[in-house]
């Protein structure tokens, strides 16, 4: 009885796995979510506590009206690094937490405003949010308004990926030529 279910439930499964694309493979999104738990208690972890040092970076040129980062730091290691990119007609919010593996978790926010920032009575038009998940060097999983669940094989999810990787890198390349001097 029960091999008889066990062999319909088997091919099931092989199928589903020989249809997956190569770049799409099941590990790579953590489809039982055991990663996004891990990380999850790495970002509790890394939030409450209280001892951690703090280096405000200015970031020019990235961006038309400037922006800044905060390096969370522990040891003279970078746990945390909060950005913000300002533009004339809106922002972007960028949190990142790593651990000695690398990008862990990255967060963004898209805000755009109703006018440019520099005319009174500027008020923020609409916010996007996005919640990333990273292993090995590679996105694993993704939520929020810029997520489309339904395609993680998405050209979208590759962008995100791509982008956010760079935005990683600009920030801790940032942090080690004034972090350290």
């Amino acid at each position: 009885m029960k091999k008889a279910f066990l062999v319909p439930l088997l091919l099931t499964v092989l199928l589903l796995a020989l249809a997956w694309p190569l770049h799409c493979h099941i590990y790579v999104h953590d489809p039982f979510g055991l990663q996004q738990k891990k990380i999850d208690r790495l970002i509790g972890q890394i939030d409450s506590k209280s001892d951690l040092e703090s280096l405000r970076i200015p970031i020019l040129g990235q961006s038309a009206e400037g922006g800044e980062m905060v390096a969370i730091l522990e040891n003279g290691q970078p746990l945390k690094i909060t950005a913000t990119f300002m533009g004339e007609t809106g922002r972007i919010n960028l949190i990142f937490y790593m651990d000695s593996y690398g990008l862990r978790y990255a967060q963004s926010e898209e805000v755009t405003y109703d006018r440019p920032i520099y005319v009174e009575g500027v008020q923020e038009l609409s916010s996007k949010k996005g919640q990333f998940y990273f292993k090995e060097g590679k996105m694993i999983r993704w939520s929020g308004e810029v997520a489309s669940k339904e395609n993680r094989c998405s050209a979208e999810f590759s962008q995100w990926e791509h982008r956010l990787l760079e935005n990683f890198s600009l920030l801790t390349s940032q942090y080690e030529m004034h972090g350290e001097g």
